[in-house]
């Protein structure tokens, strides 16, 4: 007997665009917990750069370079202490003419003359196995975090903002004023050399969208609410026009006219869940047609790179044909333990199930 579902205090009610606003009021964190406007550099979970010029950096990663971290390298038996212990790591990095301020070099600066700062290296303030275990540990955290939740967590943060709150003016705060979707890339040597961690732009700010609903009413409504949102955003609308100019223009289109239209990520919205009572209905519109497997065919091949699934609906609720095919592609979007097979190669990308949450990403075309 299915539980009847209570509304939460936070549901939006009413008028939808302005339960929208008033969720989004709420999800603006503007306190210190917010690290977009105070990070804190852990030393555990970040690898700060120093030495480089920042638009030389993004310049040449958002083209396709790759950079290698550079370590300090590890000083001669000579500099050791009298208990055998390494200098200190900005100490020895001095006496190597590496400029260990946090502050970057600025465009006109003598020391912009380096030639350091036109190579394929980004200096770090780390000996060598302390930068490799270092970056291992980001690229493995990235991994997992694209593995459990389709989404790529791992930024380059150019140049930060000093603020501090009114009257508290000996506690500064450090707000990141850029930052870029990459990842590390470890390559080993054929010599049998040291790893080379490389940092590379991942791009993912740069794709393709399209969003594919179940019905027509909810694509119609998702399409105004967009072009509401759209409106007054100045990203928003820089990247329509980009893409128009691209001519692969964003759109929100509903199962039966996605056909032909491909993008580098779709979002697919379920719609389906269950009423105020708590009743789940049978009802999948042409999904329930004979072809219905056909539409739903059409409907998962039609991302290149990915597909994100957002669903408040447990497969197991799916008891009618051809509710199969539905529900066995969102029973394995949503598993835990194993990873969406496309119909090219496994390399699918899953995210934890949860109420109107995405359930999915797919990497590759096509669902087998």
């Amino acid at each position: 007997m299915p539980q009847p579902w209570a509304e939460p205090e936070q549901f939006p009610t009413g008028d939808t665009a302005a339960g929208l606003e008033r969720l989004r009021q709420r999800l603006l964190d503007l306190t210190p917990r917010n690290r977009l406007l105070h990070f804190r550099h852990p030393r555990a979970s970040c690898l700060r750069i120093v030495d480089e010029l920042p638009g030389v950096t993004f310049e040449h990663l958002v083209t396709g370079r790759k950079f290698v971290f550079k370590p300090v390298p590890d000083p001669p038996l000579s500099q050791y202490g009298p208990d055998g212990t390494k200098p200190e790591v900005k100490d020895f990095a001095r006496k190597l003419e590496i400029a260990v301020s946090w502050d970057l070099p600025q465009p006109g600066a003598a020391s912009v003359a380096k030639m350091a700062h036109l190579d394929q290296s980004l200096q770090t303030l780390h000996y060598p196995a302390e930068l490799d275990t270092l970056a291992r540990r980001l690229a493995n955290a990235a991994r997992r975090a694209i593995e459990e939740s389709g989404t790529n967590m791992l930024y380059l943060a150019l140049g930060f903002l000093e603020w501090s709150e009114e009257g508290e003016t000996q506690q500064v705060r450090h707000a990141p004023l850029l930052t870029i979707p990459v990842g590390i890339e470890r390559q080993r040597s054929s010599e049998g050399g040291p790893v080379k961690n490389c940092l590379y732009y991942t791009g993912e700010d740069n794709e393709s969208l399209g969003v594919a609903t179940m019905n027509f009413p909810q694509c119609e409504l998702l399409d105004e609410l967009l072009d509401h949102e759209f409106q007054r955003d100045a990203v928003a609308q820089s990247y329509l026009e980009k893409w128009e100019r691209e001519k692969e223009p964003f759109f929100v289109k509903n199962l039966e006219n996605v056909q032909g239209d491909e993008r580098d990520v779709i979002l697919i919205s379920m719609t389906y869940g269950r009423d105020a009572r708590g009743n789940f209905y049978q009802r999948f519109g042409p999904i329930n047609s004979p072809k219905g497997h056909r539409r739903l065919n059409v409907l998962f091949t039609r991302a290149r790179k990915r597909t994100v699934v957002f669903s408040s609906m447990d497969p197991s609720w799916i008891h009618v044909d051809p509710g199969p095919e539905l529900r066995r592609y969102r029973a394995r979007a949503g598993a835990l333990p194993s990873r969406l097979e496309p119909a090219d190669r496994r390399d699918g990308q899953r995210q934890v199930a949860g109420g109107g949450r995405p359930v999915a990403a797919v990497r590759g075309p096509g669902f087998r």
